[in-house]
C-alpha cells in the first residue's frame, strides 16, 4: 500500500469535470440554499455568521481561516460550545440565509466542481485537505484584489481559463467534507484495488464503489440536500484523485479500469444526489400543503369571527340610538311635570341624567375602539387572505388541470401543449428528452439480457463478496445485473453476456471435479433432431458417441474439437443450496404458518423465530408456502417443499406405504398408520413404496428405495408364490457376521442398512455418494466388498472406485433397497 506524506497536487491539464449528462442531471435541481443552512448544525450556522462578518471587512483571517486545516477545526469547536436564545440564534441565521440568498443552487454545485479541479491538496494517509496553498505564488492566495463585484474569488486554471469561487462555496465544501472524512475513518475498509493507488483514494473508492457502504457513508435520506451536496463533494474530489494518480500510466488495461471507475462513480452519484432531491421536493410539497391548510382554517375562523362581531355592531347600535332617544326626552321634559315635581324628585332625576350621559360617554368610547379594533381585524384579513390566494392559485391550477395516471395520457395532453411553443420552452422541451435518453440507457442496463450466440456459459460460486461465473478455461468473474428475485447456488450453471451481464440460471448443477483438459461449457440446442452448442459465438454440431442422448436445453461441457466431454445432470432445488445467496442479498426467508386478514404468522427459515408480520404485497399468499422478504415486502414465493426437503425444515420422516386404494396409508418407523395426504396426481404411488412426509402428514416426495417391514404370514405365501423363479433369501434366527461391506449411496437409508443387513450375517458401513473420495477410500480399508448404488454417486467418485478398487470387490446397482442390494451380494458369494 502507497503512503503519500504531505505532498501538494497542484492542478494538471487532465480535466475531468462537469459532462454533458452532469449538466443535463443539474438542470432539473432546484433548491433555496435556506433550506441547506436549515439542515446544517448550529455551531456550523455560528461560524458562518461570523467568517461571513470577516469576509465582508475584508478581514485575512477570513481566508486564513479557510485554508488551514487546524485554524478551521479550531474555530468550529469554539462555536460548538456556544448556546443561543432562540430569537438570537433566529437573527443570526436570517442574516447567514440573506447572505446566501444571492447564489443559485445550480451555480453553487457547479462552482463546486470548479474548485475540486483547480484547487491545490495535500494527503496523508487517509486524510486529504484541499485548498489554494502557494497558488499562483502566494503564501496565502485569497487577497482582496481577487475578489470581483459579486463578490468571488477569481483564480485561472491550468489553461489559463478565469474562474471564479464564491466564499459561500468555500464554507460549505470546508464543513461538509471535513465532516465526511471524519466519518469516512469509521468504515475501516480494506480496499483491494490497484497498489499504486494511495491510501486516502482506496479508502474513499472502495466505500463509493458498494452500495451499501454509500448509503451508510452518505447517511442516505437523512438530510436530504446536505447529504446531495456532499456527494457532490466526495465524487469530484475522487475524480480529481483518480485523474492525479493515472495521469503518468500508458498502460490500456489501467486506462480501462478508471474508465469503469467513472462510469461506476458516476451512476452512484446520480443515484444519491437523485434521491435526496426527490425527498426534499416531496417534504417541501408537503409542508406547503399543510401550510395552505392551516392559513385556510385561520382564514374560516376569522371570518366567523368578524361575522358575529358585525353582529354585535348592529346591537350596540341599536342600544346606542335607544339612549339618544331616552336623553332626548330628558333633556327636554314637559313643563308641565317640571312644575309638579318636587325638589328631591327634581334632584333625584337630575342624577340620573347624569349617570345616563356618562353610560352613553362609555359606550361611545367602547364602540369607537371596537370600531377601531375591527379595522385593522380586517385589514389583517385582507392581508391574510391575499398571500392565501397567491399560495393557492399553484394547487388550484394543479387540481383544474386533467388527471393524468398513464403515460399515454401524458403524451395525449402533451400534443396539445406543443403546438405553439416558444423558442425558451422548444429548448426546454429538447433538455428534457435528452435527459430521457440518459435515463433510458441506465433502464436499459437494468433490463433482462437477451439470449445470444455470443454469451457465456459457466457454474456459480457465492462468497461473501458476490457471486461469480467460473468458465471452463478457468477463468473467474463476478456477474452483475442480478434481479432482485433470483437466487444462484455453488455449482450451479448460469449464462451470462460477454460483459458478465447475468442473462438465465439452469436446474444443472456441476458434478464432481473439473477435466483436466481445455473446454467448454454450453446449453444443447436440438436443431432438425440434432444437438448443437455455441461455440465461440456460433451455433456448431457436437460430436457425441451414438449411445449418448443429448436434449435441449441441457448443459454440457466440450473441448477445442466440438466433442462432448461430459454431460450434467439437473438437481432437485430446495433451500439449502440457495442458502449463501438469500443471505448475501440479506433477504429473510420465512415459513408461512397461517395467512390472517391482517397479516400472516410465519416461521424464519434460518433462524426459527417465529412472528407475525403485515406484508405490503400480500394478496396471492397462500398458508404453507416459503417466501423471501425485504422489509415487509415479499420478493418471491416458493412451495412448501422447496423448505420442508431441506436440512433446515428437520421434521419430515419416511414412511412405506401400507395400502393404497381410494386412500393412501402408510407405515411410520414407529409402526404408526396415518394417512398420506396431498399426493400429486402425476405421482404413481404402490404398495411398499418409500414416501417422505411432513409433519401434518402431507406428501413431500417418493423415494427410490424399498424399506422392509414385518410381514404377515399371509403376505410372505402371497409373495413366495409370486416369485418362485427368483431365488428367496432366508433370514438367519441367530446371524453370524460372515463379511463387511461398505454401501456408497443416499445417507438418508443408512440406518435401516444397518437394521436389515445384520440379520443377513452382513455388518455395514455407509457413505454418502457425494463425500469426497479421499473419506469413501479410507472408509473402504479393510471391506470385503463395495456396493456402489449408481443413482446417488457423483460421476468423479464413481470413476475413482472403478479405478482404485479390482472389479470383483466393487457391486453396482440402480436400486438402494435392502433387498436388492441383499440378493447381489448373494449371488456375488459375498
Amino acid at each position: 500500500m502507497t503512503t503519500v506524506q504531505m505532498k501538494a497536487h497542484y492542478p494538471t491539464n487532465n480535466e475531468r469535470g462537469f459532462t454533458k449528462p452532469d449538466i443535463l442531471f443539474f438542470a432539473n435541481i432546484h433548491f433555496s440554499l435556506e433550506h441547506l443552512l436549515k439542515e446544517l448544525p448550529q455551531e456550523a450556522i455560528l461560524l458562518f455568521h461570523s467568517l461571513i462578518e470577516q469576509f465582508e471587512e475584508r478581514d485575512p483571517n477570513f481566508f486564513e481561516t479557510l485554508n488551514d486545516r487546524k485554524k478551521w477545526e479550531t474555530a468550529l469547536k469554539k462555536y460548538s460550545h456556544l448556546k443561543l436564545k432562540p430569537s438570537q440564534f433566529t437573527k443570526v441565521f436570517d442574516e447567514v440565509c440573506t447572505f446566501f440568498s444571492k447564489k443559485s443552487s445550480n451555480h453553487f454545485i457547479y462552482e463546486i466542481a470548479d474548485y475540486f479541479r483547480i484547487a491545490t491538496y495535500e494527503t496523508e494517509g487517509k486524510a486529504s485537505w484541499f485548498s489554494f496553498d502557494n497558488y499562483d505564488g502566494e503564501s496565502i492566495p485569497f487577497t482582496s484584489e481577487r475578489i470581483d463585484s459579486n463578490d468571488g474569488i477569481q483564480f485561472h486554471d491550468v489553461n489559463g481559463e478565469k474562474k471564479s469561487i464564491s466564499p459561500h462555496v468555500l464554507m460549505v465544501i470546508r464543513l461538509l467534507d471535513d465532516e465526511a472524512m471524519k466519518r469516512l475513518e469509521i468504515f475501516k475498509i480494506k480496499a483491494e484495488l490497484d497498489e499504486t493507488i494511495p491510501e486516502h483514494i482506496q479508502l474513499l473508492l472502495a466505500t463509493c464503489l458498494d452500495d451499501e457502504r454509500t448509503n451508510a457513508f452518505m447517511k442516505v435520506l437523512t438530510n436530504p440536500l446536505a447529504t446531495s451536496i456532499q456527494a457532490v463533494i466526495s465524487y469530484y474530489k475522487l475524480f480529481r484523485f483518480l485523474e492525479d494518480a493515472y495521469k503518468s500510466e500508458q498502460s490500456e488495461e489501467i486506462q480501462q479500469n478508471i474508465s469503469t471507475y467513472y462510469a461506476q462513480l458516476r451512476q452512484q452519484f446520480y443515484r444519491i444526489v437523485s434521491s435526496n432531491y426527490l425527498l426534499y421536493v416531496s417534504s417541501k410539497r408537503e409542508r406547503d400543503e399543510k401550510s395552505a391548510a392551516s392559513n385556510k382554517a385561520k382564514l374560516d375562523e376569522t371570518v366567523e369571527k368578524l361575522e358575529k362581531q358585525k353582529e354585535l355592531n348592529k346591537e350596540l347600535k341599536k342600544q346606542q340610538a335607544e339612549l339618544k332617544k331616552q336623553q332626548k326626552e330628558i333633556k327636554a321634559p314637559p313643563k308641565q311635570i317640571v312644575e309638579q315635581l318636587s325638589n328631591p324628585e327634581l334632584e333625584q332625576l337630575t342624577e340620573d341624567l347624569k349617570s345616563l350621559h356618562l353610560r352613553y360617554k362609555r359606550l361611545e368610547q367602547e364602540k369607537s375602539r371596537d370600531e377601531s379594533r375591527l379595522d385593522q381585524e380586517i385589514k389583517k384579513l385582507k392581508q391574510d387572505n391575499s398571500t392565501l390566494q397567491k399560495k393557492l392559485q399553484p394547487l388550484l391550477k394543479i387540481t383544474e388541470q386533467p388527471k393524468i395516471e398513464t403515460i399515454p395520457q401524458w403524451l395525449e395532453l402533451g400534443r396539445e401543449l406543443i403546438q405553439n411553443i416558444n423558442e425558451v420552452e422548444e429548448q426546454q422541451i429538447r433538455e428534457f428528452f435528452e435527459f430521457f435518453l440518459i435515463v433510458c440507457e441506465e433502464q436499459k442496463a437494468l433490463r433482462p439480457k437477451q439470449e445470444l450466440a455470443s454469451n457465456l456459459f459457466g457454474y456459480v460460486s457465492v462468497s461473501k463478496e458476490g457471486h461469480y461465473i467460473h468458465l471452463g478455461d478457468g477463468k473467474e468473474e463476478r456477474i452483475s445485473g442480478i434481479p432482485v428475485h433470483i437466487y444462484l447456488a455453488d455449482g450451479q450453471f448460469v449464462q451470462v453476456t460477454s460483459d458478465f451481464q447475468y442473462v438465465q440460471d439452469y436446474p444443472d448443477f456441476l458434478d464432481g471435479s473439473l477435466h483436466g483438459q481445455a473446454f467448454n461449457f454450453s446449453v444443447v440446442k436440438m436443431k432438425d433432431d440434432l444437438p448443437y452448442i455455441y461455440s465461440n459465438g456460433t451455433l456448431k454440431p457436437i460430436t457425441h458417441e451414438p449411445s449418448i442422448q443429448l436434449r435441449d436445453g441441457q448443459i454440457v461441457s466440450f473441448n477445442s474439437e466440438n466433442e462432448l466431454i461430459r454431460f450434467y445432470k439437473k438437481q432437485r432445488l430446495q433451500l439449502d443450496l440457495f442458502e449463501q445467496s438469500i443471505k448475501l442479498k440479506k433477504h429473510e426467508p420465512y415459513f408461512v404458518q397461517k395467512v390472517l386478514p391482517t397479516g400472516a404468522v410465519v416461521t424464519n427459515a434460518f433462524t426459527k423465530e417465529e412472528s407475525f408480520i403485515t406484508f405490503s404485497n400480500a394478496e396471492e399468499l397462500q398458508d404453507g408456502q416459503l417466501i423471501t422478504t425485504i422489509g415487509h415486502n415479499i420478493i418471491r414465493t416458493f412451495s412448501g417443499a422447496f423448505y420442508k426437503l431441506s436440512s433446515f425444515y428437520g421434521r419430515s420422516e419416511l414412511v412405506s406405504v401400507y395400502e393404497n386404494d381410494d386412500v393412501c396409508f402408510g407405515k411410520k418407523l414407529s409402526r404408526e398408520i396415518v394417512i398420506i395426504k396431498n399426493i400429486p396426481s402425476h405421482v404413481t404411488i404402490s404398495i411398499g413404496d418409500t414416501i417422505r412426509i411432513d409433519e401434518w402428514h402431507n406428501y413431500l416426495e417418493l423415494v427410490k428405495s424399498e424399506v422392509i417391514e414385518e410381514e404377515t404370514l399371509e403376505k410372505r405365501l402371497s409373495r413366495r408364490s409370486a416369485s418362485t423363479n427368483k431365488e428367496a433369501i432366508t433370514p438367519v434366527a441367530q446371524p453370524e457376521i460372515k463379511s463387511s461391506g461398505l454401501i456408497v449411496g443416499n445417507p438418508a437409508f443408512f440406518e435401516n442398512y444397518g437394521q436389515q443387513f445384520n440379520q443377513y450375517g452382513y455388518d455395514i458401513e455407509g457413505m454418502d455418494g457425494y463425500e469426497s473420495f479421499s473419506r469413501i477410500k479410507h472408509a473402504a480399508k479393510d471391506k470385503d466388498f463395495i456396493v456402489v448404488c449408481t443413482g446417488f454417486i457423483s460421476h468423479d467418485n464413481m470413476y475413482a472406485i472403478k479405478d482404485t478398487f479390482p472389479s470383483n470387490q466393487v457391486i453396482y446397482t440402480e436400486r438402494d433397497g435392502a433387498t436388492q442390494i441383499a440378493l447381489k451380494l448373494k449371488s456375488s458369494n459375498f
